[in-house]
């Protein structure tokens, strides 16, 4: 039987946040970011008091956890809002305010990808850092649909006003594109 390990064991959010330019006094926002945290809570830790982030989901339960957590950790620089990413003014964030943002496993859900290329690039101020985290192809073998249409949704970002600047190395089940705000 395959089994899968999960948390930072699996896709360690911390290398990646650095190499996109999360740091002290960045602006984050996580789209798509899932109950767990598992990117926000590293990003929060390295944008430090000086910067803010911000998870956004489309639905309520994982934001309620997310909340709960955040309380527990009495995090002032992280809030969470319910938000539609995929739909151009859905995510209650001003434009031109997030110096990174990030989505991981969302593109193989992506049920409107131009309109989300162009509402992410609304988010994202001038040379703004994009960073988009699936599988690879030794994930392949759980995720082969998805991975197919997350790669034809990455082909559509150059038409959106982001140009690729990297590929980074994000562990054995992963691949990560770095891209960047260009117009």
């Amino acid at each position: 039987m395959f089994a899968l390990t999960r948390g930072r064991a699996n896709l360690d959010p911390y290398p990646l946040l650095r190499m996109a330019g999360v740091g002290l006094g960045s602006r984050y926002v996580d789209l798509g970011c899932g109950g767990t945290g598992h990117f926000l809570f590293p990003a929060a830790h390295l944008c430090g008091e000086e910067g803010w982030c911000c998870g956004v989901e489309v639905d309520l339960r994982p934001l309620e956890h997310l909340h709960r957590e955040i309380c527990r950790r009495n995090q002032s620089n992280v809030r969470v809002v319910r938000g539609d990413a995929e739909r151009l003014g859905g995510v209650p964030i001003a434009d031109g305010t997030a110096d990174v943002i990030s989505v991981v496993h969302i593109m193989d859900g992506l049920s409107q990808p131009q309109q989300a290329f162009s509402e992410w690039r609304r988010l994202l101020g001038a040379r703004g850092k994009l960073l988009v985290v699936e599988w690879n192809p030794r994930g392949r073998a759980m995720m082969m649909q998805g991975l197919e249409r997350a790669r034809k949704g990455l082909e559509g970002l150059g038409d959106r006003g982001f140009e690729l600047v990297g590929v980074l190395p994000a562990g054995r089940y992963h691949e990560a594109f770095l891209f960047e705000r260009v117009f």
